[in-house]
């Protein structure tokens, strides 16, 4: 990026330069600025789990490059939710959810109610907690008022360990917000595993055409 973007350093006196880029190239440089923008923002306000979100069609180094053991990629519009959870405190959960009700379709909440309730969720391996909360702290460096969309549903009964949480219908209302991080809660019976308690089960979707990159250490 910053070896083909030297000749921007000539714009002291834009009448002196013009430039021709096609539409494909110039959104690559705009993804690519948006990214390192990204970056220098977490700098400036001290997080420690710095991570680079790039368009679909970047990556941030050559494949052979990353460790696959500790480099972390999330896609953008796909629903993630971890199989095996549990809740550091159910009651507080479903009081934080009180004011939701099942009835309403979805709710346009603060990405930091997001994080708030996912902070109450004990992931299992197979879902990168730390990385999804680390990412919503990165939107949230750039526009603190930023918003994501939460949708609540109580009584679900669910079986533990299948291959996909949402219904039909919330998986499509969950899609019907492709630029939004969106936050499914079930509250799910335990009558089909989950440790037979009637767990809340978190199912996020990042804001699609972006893949998001984490690294963990050991």
């Amino acid at each position: 990026m910053w070896q083909h973007s030297r000749m921007f350093g000539y714009d002291r006196d834009p009448g002196m330069m013009m430039v021709y880029i096609d539409e494909h190239l110039y959104k690559l440089f705009a993804d690519i600025n948006a990214a390192n923008n990204a970056m220098i923002s977490q700098i400036e306000q001290g997080i420690e789990d710095i991570n680079v979100m790039y368009s679909e069609s970047i990556n941030p180094t050559r494949k052979s490059v990353l460790d696959n053991k500790h480099v972390i990629a999330i896609s953008g519009g796909t629903n993630y939710y971890p199989f095996y959870p549990d809740n550091d405190d159910i009651d507080a959960i479903s009081a934080l959810l009180s004011t939701f009700s099942d009835n309403e379709p979805y709710y346009q909440v603060s990405l930091n109610v997001i994080k708030t309730v996912l902070n109450h969720v004990i992931p299992s391996p197979d879902f990168k907690l730390t990385s999804f909360i680390s990412f919503i702290d990165t939107m949230l460096s750039q526009a603190p008022g930023a918003q994501g969309v939460l949708i609540v549903r109580r009584g679900r009964d669910v079986a533990q360990g299948t291959g996909a949480l949402l219904s039909p219908n919330d998986w499509k209302l969950s899609g019907s917000f492709p630029r939004k991080v969106v936050l499914t809660m079930y509250q799910v019976t335990g009558t089909k595993g989950w440790g037979g308690k009637q767990l809340w089960v978190p199912n996020i979707k990042l804001p699609d055409g972006t893949v998001y990159y984490d690294v963990e250490e050991d």
